[in-house]
């Protein structure tokens, strides 16, 4: 069951150009998301792609299902691979949010892994239900293939896909922080048949 894993970060949004806290709710693309999206499309369409899984968040979601359409598969979207909720931060700009929200902001800086804001997740809890997803629903699709190479796609965002490059690279999702994933990037992963992981940024 060797396979092949593309992780892709969804395009910049206008959200993301405003430097404004977005986890699960939503924001258009920006004009170069727009263009880094069709790049994205351009640089994966000459490859054999089996498996599409894809945040149900619309920035994620809309470009999975449209790898999905290049080539021909169907893309499963599920919360599990959303971003961080942000609660009480998201929409807001980092001097917003320092000015409402002070202490429990300057907590949250200080431990995301095990600090959340009101009303969001912690560090952990995001990669609680990355990891789930990778255990229950990316495995799940390959395990009756054993004898083929597959080559699977997964559309996410920064927060989750650092955390899990960090563990999967390093045992250590306090590391998530040295990991750089840009808008629009693909990160290529291989998991060996013995579910053993290799990571090439």
């Amino acid at each position: 069951m060797p396979s092949h894993v593309i992780f892709v970060r969804h395009a910049q949004t206008v959200d993301n150009v405003q430097k404004r806290y977005l986890g699960h709710r939503d924001s258009p693309l920006s004009a170069l998301g727009k263009w880094q999206e069709e790049r994205i499309l351009d640089l994966l369409y000459t490859e054999t792609i089996d498996a599409v899984f894809g945040s149900d968040l619309l920035r994620a979601a809309s470009l999975a299902q449209r790898i999905a359409h290049d080539h021909h598969v169907k893309a499963q979207l599920t919360p599990d691979l959303r971003e961080m909720n942000f609660g009480v931060f998201e929409g807001l700009t980092y001097a917003e949010v320092m000015s409402r929200y002070s202490e429990c902001a300057t907590a949250f800086y200080d431990d995301s892994l095990h600090m959340a804001p009101p009303s969001g997740e912690t560090g952990l809890q995001v990669l609680s239900r990355v990891l789930r997803f990778v255990k229950e629903q990316f495995f799940l699709s390959i395990r009756d293939h054993t004898e083929l190479t597959q080559t699977v796609v997964v559309v996410t965002h920064g927060g989750p896909l650092r955390l899990l490059l960090a563990t999967l690279m390093y045992n250590d999702p306090t590391r998530h922080w040295e990991i750089n994933v840009d808008h629009g990037s693909i990160v290529r992963c291989a998991v060996s048949d013995k579910n053993e992981w290799s990571v090439c940024l």
